[in-house]
């Protein structure tokens, strides 16, 4: 038993000191400017963010490509099977964004306000089309809300829908967008917004499909670039311990490097750890980690979900999705879906094979016969993926 103690500590000590585990450390309690002034998580700010990311005018000087990225993303996500939603493949094939008027900006700080409503987070309107667009619409209109660290609330929403119908009625459609932390889409989009033609993305969403591949932009501005570097580490930013809003491809490239180095050291610091934790204290092991599992070893956490009337418990997120795509197969909901289905440019939802649209394999599929879906996601991120899929079927779900 000593030597196994002296072991695990010359490989833990072996850890703490590589260098890829100082940089990682460090960079997970980075300053930035969001929190240095103490509003990492004010809603009002991120809105301000992603409204200069959208405008196409912006000091950023990517003209349009924000904006062109952000509605591939709607359009990824859009699940909503509701008679009057429109089309946003459509609208990403004969829309003109460069007139698109994107508020809050740089020379108009204010959010769009509507009595007895609301105000808006951020709201995009002067579409242009290079065609007439689908009767009966005659302008189309893109309201954002936004959610931080606050809980979604559901009669806002309601309003919102109500606001959309009355505008329906002259012939406006306006696409709604709900982007929050992933942890907040726990539920079915009926469910949880109280009308299925929300479009939900997460900040990882923004992250992956938005703001990286800015970042990356040729033309981006210094100032921009320096922007969106401060906006990422906010994200990245562990409020009082909590989950960060986003995990980046750097930290999950890391945290693989150390893990096939330094593999015995971090598994017993996870199983040490995961003993320390009940079920009542959010599994460490999908919540905490960017990686679902860290070695064969590790302790199964039980998740509960209910799906109409049928109730599922499954250890892992494989096992939940193996068990759901094997409920929809028994209801005959699997052979209706349009595969495969994108839950962004670099991942599938659900495919006939277990390779991403980069090429890239799933990391940790789960299979059903011929269908897999990656379950190499947190507890979180695997819910709201899910909810997305069974958005596809018109099918409700709750997290017991």
């Amino acid at each position: 038993m000593a030597k196994n103690s002296a072991d695990y500590l010359t490989a833990i000590l072996s850890l703490i000191h590589d260098p890829r585990f100082v940089q990682f450390e460090a960079e997970q309690t980075a300053p930035t400017i969001f929190n240095a002034v103490g509003r990492t998580h004010t809603e009002t700010w991120h809105s301000a963010l992603l409204g200069w990311l959208l405008d196409p005018i912006a000091s950023h000087q990517l003209g349009v490509y924000p904006l062109q990225r952000f509605l591939l993303l709607l359009a990824n996500n859009q699940v909503t099977n509701h008679a009057a939603a429109f089309d946003l493949q459509w609208l990403l094939t004969f829309v003109k964004l460069a007139e698109a008027n994107v508020r809050p900006n740089e020379r108009d700080p204010n959010e769009v306000r509507v009595n007895d409503t609301g105000r808006f987070d951020v709201f995009i309107d002067r579409l242009k089309f290079e065609t007439d667009l689908p009767p009966p619409w005659k302008e189309v209109q893109i309201l954002v809300e936004m959610k931080v660290g606050a809980a979604i609330d559901i009669g806002q929403c309601t309003r919102y829908m109500a606001h959309i119908y009355r505008l329906m009625q002259q012939g406006i459609f306006t696409i709604p967008v709900y982007l929050a932390p992933s942890h907040a889409f726990v539920k079915d989009t009926a469910s949880l917004l109280g009308d299925d033609r929300w479009i939900r993305i997460d900040f990882q969403d923004l992250y992956e499909e938005v703001i990286e591949p800015c970042l990356h932009a040729p033309t981006v501005s210094p100032f921009g670039l320096t922007m969106l570097n401060e906006y990422v580490k906010t994200l990245r930013y562990r409020l009082k311990g909590g989950s960060p809003l986003i995990i980046t491809q750097r930290d999950q490239d890391l945290v693989r490097q150390l893990f096939a180095q330094h593999e015995s050291a971090i598994t017993m610091l996870y199983q040490i750890l995961s003993e320390q934790f009940t079920s009542d204290s959010a599994d460490l092991a999908e919540k905490k980690s960017p990686i679902q599992a860290l070695s064969a070893g590790t302790q199964p956490v039980k998740i509960t979900i209910q799906i109409e009337q049928t109730i599922f418990q499954a250890k892992s997120m494989r096992d939940l999705y193996q068990q759901v795509l094997g409920y929809l197969d028994q209801h005959e909901l699997l052979a209706t879906l349009p595969l495969p289905i994108a839950s962004g440019s670099k991942r599938y939802l659900l495919a006939t094979e277990p390779i991403h649209p980069t090429g890239n394999a799933f990391i940790l599929p789960a299979r059903y016969r011929d269908y897999y879906m990656e379950a190499n996601k947190s507890r979180d991120g695997g819910l709201n993926d899910l909810g997305k899929l069974l958005g596809f079927c018109g099918l409700h779900f709750a997290v017991l």
